[in-house]
């Protein structure tokens, strides 16, 4: 059975620091470049919004039975739940470049440049929006049956 208080926390978690993203979001790019703390939380914050989805799909999709922890990879978890129609196929290559982009974070973080980040929290912290709602219908929709 899902632990509805678990995803619950990891959703406020998300939020809280898409709060914080979306105020680093609005500073000009000379106004964020001109301290380096801001990349470094941003990228703290980006990757750890992210580990927080892939907490959230591999509890769903383990609890529902959906698979087994086993030699799978983060993207796996999200890919049942796209053929579950928990998350959808469209948002499913999104969510998979989050993953990956996470993954760079913490093994090949000298290649993530500030353009990037910059980039990533202008435009694309949706992508974690879009994400919640879905996982918030899908937690709904189970209270319904």
């Amino acid at each position: 059975m899902i632990d509805k208080d678990k995803i619950n926390s990891k959703i406020i978690f998300i939020k809280e620091r898409l709060s914080d993203l979306s105020a680093l979001a609005k500073l000009s790019e000379e106004d964020f470049k001109s301290d380096k703390r801001n990349l470094a939380s941003s990228c703290y914050w980006l990757q750890t919004s992210i580990e927080a989805m892939i907490d959230i799909v591999q509890h769903i999709a383990v609890k529902e039975g959906l698979i087994k922890f086993g030699d799978i990879t983060s993207a796996d978890f999200f890919k049942v739940l796209a053929e579950k129609g928990i998350v959808s196929e469209e948002n499913l290559i999104k969510y998979i470049q989050m993953i990956k982009f996470c993954n760079r974070i913490v093994h090949i973080y000298q290649e993530v440049s500030e353009d990037e980040v910059i980039k990533i929290i202008k435009n694309n912290l949706n992508d974690f929006e879009e994400f919640l709602k879905e996982i918030v219908r899908h937690i709904r929709n189970k209270n319904d049956l």
